[in-house]
């Protein structure tokens, strides 16, 4: 019973010494606002990331941010939101059991500036120089309309019928 008691001692001490040194971890967090750098309104949903860590978030909609749990040290915070150029804070320290305030306002951008682009063509109503049709079937569309044969390729082109395995295009008859 004496041996019993020992190992359960030891248990309990050895567990008492993990929580110990699990809760005793002293760590940081890093909190904030993201504004526009325009007209000082809160940007809602910007990424704020914590570079070579994977730790980040979003801001909420009051333009706050906070990141818990950052190990104390030197990192670099990065805001990024749509439409806005990207902000970057550097040696940005951590300290154990200390929360360090951070403030992003970041400008107005434009994403990408796509040209305006006219186009101009003219078709007669009727070719006269144009004697055949021409339809392309590619492997998209084979794909998506389960086309097995050459003979289910040809049937699905308007004019064409399949009827017991014989092929009739535009009410003609073979044979």
């Amino acid at each position: 019973m004496s041996a019993l008691i020992r190992i359960l001692g030891a248990f309990v001490l050895i567990l008492l010494l993990l929580i110990a040194s699990v809760l005793g971890q002293e760590v940081g967090r890093i909190t904030g606002t993201v504004v526009s750098a325009t007209d000082g309104k809160p940007l809602a949903y910007a990424n704020v990331l914590i570079l070579g860590t994977g730790m980040g978030t979003f801001v909420k909609e009051n333009g706050r941010f906070a990141i818990e749990g950052v190990p104390p040290g030197t990192y670099t915070v990065k805001v990024m939101m749509m439409g806005y150029a990207a902000q970057t804070k550097e040696n940005v320290v951590v300290r154990p059991n200390e929360t360090t305030e951070l403030r992003f306002e970041l400008k107005e951008t434009v994403v990408m500036e796509v040209p305006v682009v006219e186009v101009k063509g003219e078709r007669p109503a009727v070719d006269t120089e144009r004697t055949q049709t021409k339809r392309t079937i590619d492997t998209k569309e084979v794909a998506v309309r389960s086309i097995n044969t050459v003979e289910d390729a040809i049937a699905t082109q308007a004019g064409v019928v399949l009827e017991q395995g014989e092929i009739h295009i535009r009410g003609g008859r073979s044979g």
